[in-house]
């Protein structure tokens, strides 16, 4: 048999494959460019929820402080406020003091019942 040869009946084939190098180079290119994308949107995602928490904290803060101010309001100034009109209108009611003085610990007392009301309901 001689080495360049077929024999009879049989065949003979050769199958080539060319990859070209510059497709892989494309790829990279592309999944560089979706890396730099997903890291944007990374960093977009971690500025909102930054925002998102300070915007939360916030608030929380605010509405302890208003907590806190109407426990003020209800456990000092509206005592002592109720106390002074009550004073004034035995005083107006005894003839010692006049209608002025009642009607100055009135508004006081309906001036910060209204405060606290309007911190309630904002």
């Amino acid at each position: 048999m001689d080495e360049g040869r077929v024999q009879d009946g049989a065949w003979a084939g050769m199958i080539g494959v060319t990859i070209p190098l510059w497709y892989y180079e494309r790829q990279s290119f592309g999944v560089k460019e979706m890396e730099a994308d997903l890291a944007m949107v990374k960093a977009e995602y971690k500025g909102r929820e930054n925002s998102v928490l300070y915007e939360v904290n916030d608030a929380y803060a605010r509405v302890m402080a208003n907590k806190k101010l109407i426990e003020l309001y209800e456990t000092a100034f509206i005592p002592q406020a109720r106390m002074a009109a009550d004073v004034a209108m035995k005083g107006y009611e005894s003839g010692t003091s006049d209608f002025p003085g009642l009607l100055d610990s009135r508004r006081m007392l309906i001036s910060l019942n209204w405060i606290i009301t309007k911190r309630y309901w904002t």
